[in-house]
């Protein structure tokens, strides 16, 4: 069984009440699982399992620590070296460069002076006055070149320049000029090429253009990884390729992870660009708790009650599965297409039951590059091979009186079901119970009156 919900009906205190059910040493492991078409067969979309999602193997890296995506796609050849940027910084020991030669203009100084936290240095005189440095005691952004690092090439530019290019826009160019009698500064020029067109446009075009300054590179594995970067990142990327072209954060939802940016840009003066040197970031996700790789957690286990998300611009509850399967009516495939402002997605949000030695087995369906689109034969036997073990053990949390019924959704597992009924005084067996039904695939909730 794929399941939706399994929920309880019962009483307590002579009223009805629908108690939190969970599952006992076993993980109700999440799947969005969209029917694209019911006829003449169900056909369902999971978006989760295609080349669109960045594979487990390649997202696992980023669990508890901050990393740089950019080693992720690099080919090569770059000169630029990433660079480490800290907010709200200042220097309390470093060294600097000197030379007392007449007109030194060459870099790097011959000589290094180390400058240390709040000792004043007298410096050689400029007219009839000693120059003095020190360490500053106010707090500015520092831009720090880390050695080792390899340098960023144009892959990588093509990630750091959309991150650029969304937060300068986010910014609304601040530092821009305006003034039409004076020369363009650089937010002028970059706040030139936004206007009249989308942002999501302007920004997509950075890989387009790439991939036409490289037309030898289009096919490279790295270039795909870019493309699944993109979808991680779309909270921080307008584009094209972004969950809905990365104007909301519904990406949280519909996708099972996301990287959160943790890097932060820098400019050096008011009207510069904030430009990203790098591009650490973590994996999060709504569904799993990724605070102990070894011991992935799920944030919701309770199999019974319907989902509820609070985004930072709207909030969504998930549906329950209706009687019957509907078709989605998506218009294309793609993320760029996805929305949730008319509930479709909540109705199909579900989850089979593993081993929880298993986990790691199911996770590794995630980015596995297999088709999105299965017939229900096809995903049940792609899930079959996850974990075989039918039998499993729910729990109510809060105790009732009475059962009255039990409600079960779900888009696979017609067959013949052992259900056994276990309270403080006896066992109830209900066996060889026919559920849903064999020949009509649409049927996908059922009721059982006790």
């Amino acid at each position: 069984m794929i399941f939706g919900n399994i929920k309880v009906l019962g009483e307590v205190d002579n009223m009805e009440v629908y108690p939190k059910l969970f599952v006992k040493d076993k993980i109700a492991f999440p799947l969005l699982s969209m029917p694209i078409e019911t006829q003449p067969k169900v056909r369902i979309l999971q978006q989760w399992f295609s080349e669109q999602i960045l594979p487990w193997n390649l997202a696992k890296q980023f669990i508890g620590q901050e990393k740089s995506v950019l080693d992720l796609i690099a080919i090569g050849g770059g000169t630029e070296t990433r660079k480490e940027i800290i907010n709200n910084a200042r220097v309390t020991n470093a060294k600097i460069g000197y030379d007392v030669t007449k007109n030194s203009k060459v870099w790097p100084l011959s000589d290094e002076l180390e400058l240390k936290d709040t000792k004043l240095e007298s410096w050689f005189l400029v007219g009839n006055n000693n120059l003095f440095i020190s360490t500053t005691n106010k707090f500015h952004d520092v831009e720090l070149e880390i050695k080792d690092r390899p340098p960023i090439d144009s892959l990588q530019k093509v990630l750091l320049d959309m991150l650029t290019y969304t937060y300068t826009y986010n910014r609304n160019f601040d530092g821009a000029s305006l003034d039409p009698t004076k020369k363009p500064n650089e937010l002028d020029k970059l706040r030139a090429k936004f206007e009249g067109q989308k942002p999501e446009e302007v920004i997509s075009n950075l890989f387009k253009q790439w991939k036409l300054d490289y037309p030898n590179y289009v096919n490279l594995l790295q270039v795909q990884i870019l493309k699944k970067i993109i979808i991680l990142l779309s909270n921080n990327i307008y584009s094209n390729m972004s969950i809905n072209k990365g104007l909301n954060d519904d990406d949280k939802i519909l996708l099972p992870y996301y990287f959160e940016l943790k890097s932060n840009p820098i400019h050096k003066n008011y009207d510069e660009i904030w430009e990203f040197k790098d591009a650490k970031v973590i994996l999060k996700s709504e569904y799993f708790d990724f605070t102990d790789i070894n011991n992935i957690k799920l944030k919701n286990k309770d199999i019974s009650q319907n989902e509820l998300f609070k985004l930072d611009d709207n909030q969504f509850n998930w549906l329950s599965i209706t009687n019957e399967l509907e078709s989605n009516n998506i218009p294309s495939l793609i993320p760029a297409d996805w929305t949730l402002g008319n509930g479709e997605y909540g109705k199909y949000f579900t989850r089979i039951i593993i081993e929880k030695n298993k986990i790691e087995n199911a996770l590794n369906l995630y980015g596995s590059n297999k088709s999105q689109l299965f017939s229900k034969l096809e995903f049940y036997e792609e899930i079959s091979q996850i974990d075989n073990d039918n039998e499993f053990e729910l729990q109510i949390k809060n105790p009732i009186n009475n059962l009255n019924r039990i409600e079960i959704s779900g888009i696979f597992g017609a067959g013949n079901y052992d259900l056994v009924l276990i309270t403080d005084k006896q066992e109830i067996n209900l066996k060889n119970i026919n559920l849903f039904d064999k020949y009509n695939e649409n049927i996908s909730y059922i009721n059982l009156e006790l």
